[in-house]
């Protein structure tokens, strides 16, 4: 009965983590953390260590956090749901508890029964929550809220614990259906973490992708003022040209044609139709938003290069070329306010071939790299919780068109690589 309760738990705890994590590829290691748990599990059933409850609590709720490392996601969203689902399951078994109290079970006796059948309890809620959250897309919260949601489970459980011994001591019956119905709301306030966390996580989507189309209307804006500003020099240009037509024609007539080849050598250099602009592909969004950080490039004095060779029309979405193009030009202009080298510059080039595009960006920056534990890029910009998209907001856009993106750098190069696959 241990090995087959041990190995029920086993499997409950994986479903659940399934639902909000993403799992890694199996491997020896992973094994390795489940059978830690199973092992626990049964030394827990057959209560081989005579342990206080509480140090048997904080070891099931490592024992559980070891399990979680096969999933992806950062520590503190592990240790979020570890303890919420710790919290749930104490819940129910103190459930099942008063309910063989009530019921004139000796729950102590009874133990190996009660604990089978909050397990039981235990499969059926997680599989509620796997029809109702399975397929939801939880992002990871700011640790300021995890850390605040993870105070209620925590509280839970000592409030429960407290109430349980306390109404079990008294053996009054309306001591107990207190108690219960405390334990009814504790465990309702347990399960709506799970709503509170995913209507966070949607706000917390929709604040970025609000960033995402504000950032595109602006572009549009851009856009539109500079096509009005380059029709204003193009009416400013063909006025000036009357007047020096007519100067090149009087000179002509009288065949000093000295003076005329010197006015037009500098008429040539004036080049009065020449814009401001360097991307001029007739794409609104990809021209405004290149031609916008260029304009930053050259006020802060970094050489801007471009190559391009894209149509007017893309198959991707203006969102997500926004997202893609966006970072990818605000971090090469970032690396180079950053840098204190003298040779400051940026490298576009995007082409397009057989319906793929491919954008390449190259900066020159100081060489210096952040990088989390995992190896992934950190920003150095503050407001993370708005602005916190990055290479990871690259990446997700990217998978979206099942393209891929590369990274790599030298002493003081720093290049992206994006390949985006059209349909």
């Amino acid at each position: 009965m241990a090995l087959f309760m041990s190995c029920l738990s086993t499997w409950i705890l994986k479903e659940y983590l399934g639902i909000f994590l993403e799992k890694f590829k199996s491997d020896w290691l992973c094994n390795v953390r489940l059978g830690v748990f199973f092992l626990w599990q049964v030394c827990s059933i057959l209560d081989i260590f005579k342990w206080p409850k509480y140090c048997i609590l904080t070891i099931s709720i490592l024992a559980v956090l070891i399990v979680s490392f096969n999933y992806e996601g950062n520590l503190i969203k592990k240790l979020v749901f570890t303890i919420v689902y710790n919290s749930i399951w104490m819940l129910i078994e103190f459930l099942i508890g008063f309910i063989f109290i009530i019921i004139g079970l000796n729950y102590i006796s009874q133990e190996l029964l009660g604990s089978l059948f909050s397990k039981v309890v235990l499969m059926i809620f997680v599989e509620a929550l796997k029809r109702f959250f399975g397929n939801e897309k939880i992002k990871e919260l700011p640790h300021s809220y995890n850390m605040i949601l993870v105070l209620i489970p925590l509280g839970s459980m000592f409030v429960v614990y407290t109430s349980f011994l306390m109404s079990a001591g008294s053996h009054k019956l309306l001591h107990i259906f207190w108690s219960f119905v405390s334990l009814v709301i504790m465990l309702l306030i347990n399960l709506l973490i799970f709503t509170i966390y995913l209507k966070l996580s949607q706000d917390l989507e929709l604040r970025q992708k609000n960033v995402v189309y504000k950032q595109e209307i602006d572009l549009y804006n851009r856009h539109i003022e500079e096509k009005e500003n380059s029709m204003l020099e193009f009416r400013k240009a063909r006025h000036d040209l009357k007047n020096q037509l007519i100067f090149l024609l009087e000179r002509c007539e009288r065949k000093e044609y000295k003076e005329v080849e010197q006015f037009l050598e500098q008429l040539i250099e004036k080049a009065p139709f020449d814009s401001l602009t360097i991307s001029k592909t007739d794409n609104s969004v990809v021209d405004a938003l290149i031609n916008y950080k260029y304009s930053i490039a050259k006020r802060m004095g970094i050489d801007f290069m471009v190559k391009l060779d894209i149509p007017m029309h893309l198959p991707y979405d203006n969102a997500d070329m926004c997202i893609i193009l966006g970072n990818a030009l605000d971090n090469a202009l970032e690396a180079n306010l950053r840098s204190e080298i003298k040779k400051r510059y940026i490298k576009l080039n995007m082409r397009m071939e057989n319906n793929n595009i491919a954008i390449i960006v190259e900066n020159s920056f100081d060489g210096h790299i952040n990088k989390s534990k995992k190896g992934k890029f950190l920003t150095a910009k503050t407001d993370k919780l708005d602005h916190g998209m990055g290479l990871d907001s690259i990446e997700r856009s990217v998978n979206k068109y099942h393209g891929f993106i590369k990274t790599s750098y030298t002493e003081n190069v720093f290049v992206i690589e994006v390949l985006l696959y059209g349909e």
